[in-house]
């Protein structure tokens, strides 16, 4: 059926019918996709977890095998510590990792093959290390140990759990590429449904009161014409009363409508045409008609000359032509409902720089990661490097130093990959200043290494008894001023990474203040959407009135019809033409009552899809409030994560006067140590350079040692 020859009815229920509809699909399909984004989110933020923990696992893994080589060397408990406190963690990170990745067996699996592999390491290496170790006591000589390091029993378990974990990190990466991918398309679909959905919210509004509009004035049209008529019949003035109300609400809606659709010259035109085609119906019809049915009242004429007038039906072509015209002003607005869009782009604008925010966000939670991960790989080849020494220093084999060399590049590599992902933060870029010294202390490290190999083959055999004593002397003070070195030192780094951790709480703080504003505004244009599809309701449920109102005036049009038609049959053969009009009424009434009927059941449908969409805009609505609540939950424990970095600020100053305590002590057994001193300075130089490179190498190793310790705390705070 062409639109231009659909009755006005029609045309006013599929212009509102068609954006109704589609705003009810673009509701469900924008929820959808809400939906999905969130979905994709969590799967994200589940892949960044199970990173995390399998880095964990790695850095406890390292604890293990540093703490055992470290008991190796030195014979001492304390040096089992990280060792038996990385053995508890590595497990439960285990477990609570395969809890985690339940949902993929072949993740489990591999959890499950580290696992076995890593007991296996224990079982044949590094227990009877162990045990060895305990045995030989401080006896001076340590070839049994040395040839059992050297068999390398431990570097095969060792290279296999790393390839594991290694292909576990390459595939849980993966993973989180392909859930970005999805959450930045799932992130343009809802940019489109809102976009989409303001537009149509503001083409229904406009086109309703437009529409509206036109058919108020065909219905005032009609009640001018059926008040004109009812008076023709009955000549009681009564009935002239909807006659002149319609005709004032006509020309006053008139002119309400010249501004509504001001912007479109065309339909202003029209809309004076129509006012200009009534005014001329007033004057040239109804007048006359009307001034003829007076005149029968008063008994100058008869009712064959009101009827003789009618017949001429010179009011039709005025009424033909007002039809067409309203026709032609409700196609123009059905047809401008798809450029109805300049309405929305302030809420449009407003949607996609929420977007915006919400995807830049993102790119920092990528970011911070990218940061973590770099800082997790500094702390592996540092461990690497400290592995390897203490390697070829039990063993004194070269292939123990290719970690050591190995690492020491990519600890270069690592710093300055950390430093250009952290540039744009100066508190990070001073940490990874910080930090760079590792690279020094190794280089000196390797050096002193040599050099000790030197001097002890030039100085085998000599002074026995004397350097005993000296050689445990100088192992003692040295052990004792290296750890006062590392304490102290570590508490200066401690007290850095207090500060840098609280610059970085505040910048988070920050982020998270500004996603809640964004959020709350999110739920206020929520709510304004609701209210304006129920202002559509409304609009629904008052033309439901205007049809009761019709189908009244159909029943009473009848009635007047069957009491005109037994007035004719009264009136015989002069009452014929009147008859015929009065059968005409009858006619005009069921059809209007028909047509009522039909707007009815239409109408019924609208407030239908009306209620289904206020439903599924309140569920949008509530889903944003719940991401309010948790932006705000996320604030507050940043606020606890502050105070938390204020306690361990104070708990470091009580740290650092016990150290100060500790340094006078030392002072004290210096003395002793000078004494010692004196009864060796007959030793020949080469037992005096062995002693001296001997000192920088564990100074050296304490120094790595200290910073490698303090690389894995500041590395834990940053996760943190």
């Amino acid at each position: 059926m062409n639109f231009q020859n659909m009755n006005l009815r029609s045309k006013v229920f599929l212009g509102g019918g068609i954006p109704l509809a589609l705003l009810a699909i673009i509701g469900i399909i924008t929820l959808m996709n809400l939906n999905k984004m969130i979905q994709t989110g969590q799967w994200v933020e589940h892949t960044h977890k199970v990173l995390e923990k399998a880095t964990n696992i790695v850095g406890s893994a390292v604890d293990m095998e540093t703490g055992m080589r470290g008991y190796l060397l030195a014979g001492k408990d304390g040096f089992l510590n990280p060792y038996k406190d990385g053995q508890q963690s590595t497990y439960t990170q285990i477990e609570s990792l395969k809890k985690t990745v339940s949902d993929n067996p072949g993740q489990v699996k591999r959890l499950d093959e580290m696992e076995k592999t890593l007991k296996e390491w224990q079982t044949a290496v590094t227990e009877p290390m162990i045990a060895l170790r305990r045995k030989i006591g401080d006896s001076h000589t340590m070839n049994d140990m040395a040839k059992l390091v050297g068999k390398a029993k431990g570097k095969k378990y060792f290279d296999k759990f790393r390839e594991q974990i290694a292909i576990f990190i390459q595939r849980e990466s993966t993973l989180m590429e392909k859930r970005n991918k999805n959450f930045d398309t799932a992130q343009v679909e809802i940019s489109e449904g809102l976009k989409a959905l303001s537009e149509t919210i503001d083409w229904v509004d406009h086109t309703y009161k437009v529409l509206d509009s036109a058919d108020f004035l065909m219905r005032c049209a009609l009640d001018m014409e059926t008040g004109f008529r009812g008076f023709l019949l009955a000549g009681q003035e009564e009935f002239l009363e909807p006659y002149l109300d319609a005709k004032r609400k006509f020309f006053k809606e008139v002119k309400s409508l010249q501004k509504t659709v001001s912007d479109n010259p065309p339909q202003v035109a029209r809309l004076k045409k129509i006012d200009n085609l009534i005014q001329t119906w007033l004057d040239r019809v109804t007048k006359h008609a009307i001034a003829l049915r007076k005149s029968v009242n008063s008994g100058f004429k008869t009712m064959n000359d009101v009827a003789s007038y009618v017949a001429q039906k010179k009011g039709k072509q005025y009424f033909d032509t007002f039809r067409e015209n309203i026709a032609a002003f409700s196609k123009i607005e059905a047809e401008l409902l798809i450029k109805r869009k300049k309405a929305s782009e302030t809420a449009n604008q407003q949607a996609q720089s929420n977007l915006k925010t919400i995807d830049k966000s993102k790119d920092w939670v990528v970011h911070t990661y990218k940061v973590i991960m770099d800082a997790n790989a500094i702390l592996a080849t540092a461990v690497d490097m400290e592995t390897g020494m203490r390697g070829y220093l039990l063993a004194g084999k070269e292939e123990f130093l290719s970690p050591y060399k190995n690492g020491q590049e990519r600890f270069k590599e690592s710093l300055q990959k950390l430093k250009e992902t952290v540039s744009d933060n100066p508190s990070q870029v001073q940490l990874h200043n910080g930090v760079a010294t590792l690279a020094s202390s190794s280089t000196e490290l390797s050096s002193a290494s040599q050099s000790m190999k030197i001097g002890a083959e030039n100085t085998s055999g000599k002074s026995d008894s004397v350097a005993k004593s000296a050689d445990e002397l100088s192992a003692n003070m040295s052990s004792i001023a290296a750890a006062i070195e590392e304490t102290s030192t570590n508490v200066n780094v401690v007290a850095s990474g207090a500060e840098e951790m609280s610059s970085t709480i505040n910048e988070i703080s920050g982020n998270t203040r500004e996603a809640r504003t964004i959020t709350e505004k999110a739920v206020a244009q929520a709510h304004s959407a609701s209210s304006r599809v129920d202002k559509l309701g409304k609009s629904a449920n008052e033309i439901g009135y205007v049809t009761e109102s019709i189908t009244e005036i159909s029943e009473q049009t009848n009635l007047l019809a069957l009491n005109a038609t037994i007035e004719a049959a009264r009136a015989g053969d002069a009452g014929k033409g009147f008859a015929v009009v009065a059968n005409e009424i009858k006619e005009l009434a069921k059809q209007t009552g028909s047509s009522t009927e039909d707007i009815k059941t239409k109408i019924g449908d609208i407030q239908g899809l009306i209620g289904t969409t206020v439903t599924e805009i309140e569920e949008i609505t509530n889903v944003i409030k719940n991401v309010n609540d948790i932006v705000t939950t996320i604030s507050i424990a940043i606020e606890e994560q502050s105070s938390a970095t204020n306690e361990i600020a104070s708990n470091i100053s009580q740290a650092s006067q016990g150290i100060r305590e500790v340094n006078e002590n030392v002072n004290r057994s210096s003395v002793v140590s000078d004494e010692i001193a004196k009864d060796i300075r007959d030793v020949n130089v080469d037992a005096k350079d062995i002693s001296a490179n001997s000192s920088q190498v564990n100074m050296s190793a304490s120094e790595l040692s200290k910073l490698s310790e303090q690389l894995r705390e500041m590395v834990n705070k940053f996760k943190t």
